[in-house]
C-alpha cells in the first residue's frame, strides 16, 4: 500500500486508530484492515506515537484507581460498622458501592462494542462494501471515544 502523506485526513485517521487502539482494539492487523492500511504502518504508528506505553500506563493508573477505591470502600465499611448511624461514613460507602457497580458494567459493554465493531468491519470487507466500513468507522470511533472518556 502506497504511504500516505501527513494530511488532515491521514493525522485524524492516525486519530481514531489510536482511540480504537487505547479503548482495546489492540489488533494491529484488525486496525489496519478498518482504516486501509497495511499492518505494518499499523506497527509503525503504535510505536512512532507511543500508544502501547500509554495504554500500559492508562491500565496501570485503572488497576491503582481500583485498587485504592477497593481500599476505601473496605475501610468506609469497616469503620461503617463501627459505627452505623454517622452519616458521612453512609455516604462515603454507598458513593464507593455506586463508583464500582457503574464501572464494571461500562467496560463489558466496551468489549461487546469493539467485537461487534470487528464483524461489522468483517463483513464490509468481505462484501466489498468500502463506504459501509467507512461510515462505520467515522461513528464507532466516535462512540470509542465517548466511552474512552466516560470510563477515564
Amino acid at each position: 500500500m502506497p504511504r500516505a502523506t501527513n494530511t488532515r485526513a491521514n493525522k485524524e485517521r492516525i486519530k481514531q486508530a489510536k482511540a480504537m487502539y487505547l479503548a482495546g482494539n489492540t489488533d494491529s492487523a484488525n486496525l489496519a484492515a478498518i482504516f486501509n492500511v497495511s499492518e505494518r504502518t499499523i506497527l509503525r504508528w503504535i510505536a512512532s506515537y507511543g500508544w502501547a506505553t500509554e495504554k500500559s500506563e492508562e491500565q496501570q493508573l485503572e488497576a491503582e484507581i481500583d485498587k485504592a477505591v477497593k481500599k476505601a470502600l473496605l475501610e468506609a465499611l469497616r469503620n461503617y460498622k463501627d459505627n452505623p448511624g454517622e452519616v458521612a461514613l453512609q455516604s462515603l460507602t454507598s458513593l464507593l458501592k455506586q463508583y464500582m457497580q457503574k464501572n464494571k458494567p461500562a467496560k463489558e459493554l466496551n468489549e461487546y462494542i469493539l467485537l461487534f465493531v470487528e464483524q461489522v468491519v468483517d463483513y464490509a470487507l468481505d462484501n466489498d462494501l468500502e463506504s459501509l466500513r467507512e461510515i462505520w468507522q467515522e461513528n464507532l470511533v466516535k462512540i470509542a471515544e465517548y466511552l474512552r472518556a466516560k470510563n477515564g
